[in-house]
Formats: structure tokens, sequence, C-alpha cells
């Protein structure tokens, strides 16, 4: 079973993020499960989505203490104990940020990824709402969850107005991701 624990700041798309996730992981075949986590019920606090994807059915309905994937829509983020708590040394962690982050707990060995993903949804979309450049990142880290039906969802999920652009930024997403470490 892949586990991946998403944390942002409420108005990034988080929720959003991994309902589209969960949703292309189905299309592709397979079960997903995805919930979220609200810390206050405002704009700019924290959010934590839970994202499960498996061959089989997800009856698992908690939250991901141990994550193997962690998703970071801010890079400031990892300063926060309970975002990095429990990451497993040897997982994979996104991170909306231009480089590689300096942020990661003691004792991680595991693979890196990046992604600007703030540049890449004021050029497309106009402003910083990132659920859509941050679906197609984690679609290509991941695995799995290929691109094409990650594209399905949002065709389904947006109005029509917003279609275009939101399959742009999870284009892009997904082209520009860059692992920074590991393999």
């Amino acid at each position: 079973m892949q586990e991946a624990r998403i944390h942002g700041l409420g108005g990034q798309g988080v929720v959003l993020t991994a309902h589209l996730v969960g949703s292309a992981a189905v299309r592709a075949g397979k079960w997903g499960l995805s919930f979220p986590f609200f810390s206050t019920a405002i704009r700019g606090g924290l959010v934590t989505a839970f994202l499960r994807i498996d061959d089989t059915p997800v009856d698992l309905r908690c939250y991901i203490y141990e994550p193997r994937f962690l998703v970071a829509f801010d890079v400031s983020l990892l300063d926060l104990g309970e975002v990095v708590a429990g990451l497993q040394p040897d997982a994979k962690v996104l991170v909306n940020s231009p480089g590689m982050p300096t942020r990661l707990p003691a004792g991680f060995e595991g693979t890196v990824y990046v992604l600007k993903a703030d540049e890449i949804a004021k050029e497309i979309l106009g402003r910083p709402i990132l659920s859509t450049v941050m679906a197609g990142a984690m679609a290509k880290v991941l695995g799995g969850v290929p691109l094409d039906d990650l594209l399905k969802s949002i065709e389904e999920g947006f109005s029509a107005r917003l279609v275009a652009a939101n399959l742009k930024a999870a284009e892009a997403g997904f082209a520009r991701v860059e692992l920074v470490n590991g393999s």
C-alpha cells in the first residue's frame, strides 16, 4: 500500500490534490482513499490530507503516522515537528521549493523531489493555487498513477472554464518536478 501525507496551508489546494490523485489511481484500476484534517477552519491554517492507494480495497481509515511519502506545499512547513513527525528514513519527500530543502530531519536518507509550484501556478493560473500543479508532480513521483488518468479526473472535476488551465498546470507539475537527491 502506498501512503502519502500531504501538508499545506488552507487555500493552497491540499485536499483537492489528495482527491485528484486518489481519483486518478481509481481510474487506473487501483483502490484509493483520501481524507483531510483541518487544524483551524480558516484560510491559511495548517491543512493535512491523507492518501492511501493499493491494488486491494483500502479499509484503513486513520491518520498516516509514519509516511513513506510526504508532500509539503511550502518548504517552511518542514520546520514544524508535526509535519516531519514519523517520516521514514527512506521516504520520498516532495516539496514546493526552488531547491534542496535544508530542513529535513536528522538521519533522513530518503529521496527528495522539488518543484517550483508557486511559480508554475502563477505562470499558468495567475495565482498561487497549487492543487493541480502538485497533483501532477505527485502522480509522477508516486508512480502507478498515469498522467492521462489524472487529466481525466481534472476534466471531470472542474468547470468548463477552468479545465484547460488546470490541465496545463498538472502537465507542468508532472514535467517539471525535479529529483534533487536519492534515486
